[in-house]
């Protein structure tokens, strides 16, 4: 080969070096160029990270010192951030902006359900917790936050603390062997006639209604008492049981079976066949007015009548008429225009209804069916509740009321007519709503009208001649 040919040769690969270099580098210097600005980047938001951080944790801790001073400090809702007042932390309103940061601090109440667990929606304030919800963010060189979330809660010096008064202790539930009295704006002292004798009860007043008529309900609300006298029911006060006083009456459409108070309404459960439910204003005592009459289907009178929450729940006299349900729902939110929803078919007259309180799910009837004297409704569904369980009870007799206390809401008391087959009355367990047991039972020897279960004691009203009362001890008390 000639030295011209291999000079040639050799410009040719040079010329293949060089392409191929050029082209290593544009696919290599675009690589290098992205990794060098990511790691700048990188470099920007870990500074920040860090620094929002520390802003973080000094606002959590900021808030806390807050809340140690006082609930007052924290109890308002809204937007804040921490400033240094003196040498404490206090919170200013709004958000702040430090360098390219910005920080908040929400506070809000949480609502809490009826087993006080915190839920979204639905339940009541608490007054004694707040959520708070601290929030460090930026914007360069890319949005991003991070954010802390606590629930805070009174606690030494912040608890809630309020001046009751008498009106507070006569709302109460039950009261054991006490009395409430105006002193000192509201006091509870030992019952006035000393140490009660449960076996020798007596009578502490009466008051005489015009007329003949027997009375055939009582329900006591705080200081008053509310009883039906045929058509009329009676309001009292009886503050001082000795000397009770009548307030104001008001005269239904129909024999009153049965009277419940709820706030500042009376729900009457009636004979009348177009008014089965009617529901009183009792804001004025003195002046009781008419706030609605209910027409149920059919014409089974009204027998019994409770509430839970918005809802009224309803027992009536057997119908042989469809859709004319022995246990009836309404919808009382609204008490001028209660509206009627869903109920249960039964073959026989539900005279008493008890509602457990502690979840609302449940409600316990006391029937004229032989077979099941005792029955539980699942009412979770208002449009079309179910009988969830039945309690046979020995014999034939029928259920005449029940008696549930409200401290112990795993047993209720069932008060039967005479029955020659079993006892009159039967403590059932119903814990298991599906499967109700029998506890305990009591022979009376006739018939048990009416049950009141107070403090570990069963209250019995009877249609024996020499024992019409009758105090059950069941327990502690």
């Amino acid at each position: 080969m000639s030295l011209k040919q291999r000079i040639r040769q050799q410009a040719g690969a040079t010329i293949v070096e060089v392409l191929v270099a050029i082209a290593l580098t544009g696919i290599i210097l675009p690589t290098l160029a992205t990794a060098l600005v990511a790691a700048h980047a990188g470099k920007a938001t870990t500074g920040q990270q860090l620094q929002a951080e520390s802003l973080l944790r000094e606002a959590t801790e900021a808030v806390r010192s807050v809340r140690e001073k006082g609930w007052s400090n924290v109890a308002t809702d809204g937007t804040y951030h921490p400033t240094i007042s003196g040498s404490a932390w206090t919170l200013s309103a709004g958000s702040e902006t430090i360098g390219s940061l910005s920080r908040q601090v929400v506070i809000s109440t949480p609502q809490r359900n009826t087993s006080g667990v915190i839920v979204a929606s639905g339940g009541t304030n608490d007054p004694s917790t707040k959520h708070v919800v601290v929030t460090v963010s930026w914007t360069k060189p890319t949005i991003s936050s991070i954010s802390s979330d606590a629930y805070l809660t009174r606690w030494q010096n912040n608890a809630v603390w309020t001046q009751t008064t008498q009106a507070d202790f006569d709302t109460a539930l039950s009261q054991n062997n006490t009395e409430t009295t105006l002193t000192g704006g509201g006091t509870v002292q030992l019952d006035s006639d000393g140490n009660p004798n449960w076996a020798i009860p007596k009578i502490a007043g009466s008051h005489n209604n015009t007329g003949n008529q027997d009375a055939l309900d009582v329900y006591a609300s705080g200081k008053n008492a509310f009883i039906s006298d045929g058509t009329v029911m009676s309001i009292y006060d009886k503050t001082n049981p000795a000397t009770p006083t009548l307030l104001g009456t008001f005269t239904a459409a129909g024999t009153i079976n049965q009277v419940f108070v709820s706030g500042n309404y009376a729900y009457l459960a009636t004979a009348s066949n177009t008014a089965e439910v009617q529901i009183v204003d009792i804001t004025n005592r003195a002046a009781p007015a008419l706030a609605s009459n209910v027409n149920l289907a059919g014409t089974g009178d009204g027998l019994a009548v409770t509430t839970y929450g918005n809802y009224a729940y309803v027992g009536r006299a057997s119908s042989a008429t469809i859709g004319s349900y022995e246990f009836q729902i309404l919808d009382v939110t609204n008490h001028a225009s209660p509206v009627v929803l869903g109920g249960v078919d039964y073959t026989g007259n539900i005279n008493n209804i008890k509602i457990n309180t502690d979840s609302g799910d449940y409600a316990y009837l006391a029937t004229s069916v032989t077979s099941q004297e005792l029955s539980i409704v699942s009412i979770t569904n208002t449009t079309s509740p179910s009988t969830v369980g039945n309690f046979n009870a020995p014999g034939t007799a029928t259920a005449n009321d029940l008696g549930l206390d409200v401290i112990d809401l795993s047993t209720i008391y069932m008060g039967l007519t005479n029955n020659a087959g079993g006892a009159e009355v039967y403590a059932v367990n119903i814990s298991n709503p599906v499967a109700p047991t029998q506890s305990a039972s009591y022979e009376v020897g006739g018939t048990v009208n009416g049950v009141s279960v107070i403090n570990g004691r069963v209250f019995l009203a009877t249609a024996i001649t020499n024992k019409q009362f009758i105090a059950l001890n069941i327990g502690a008390g």
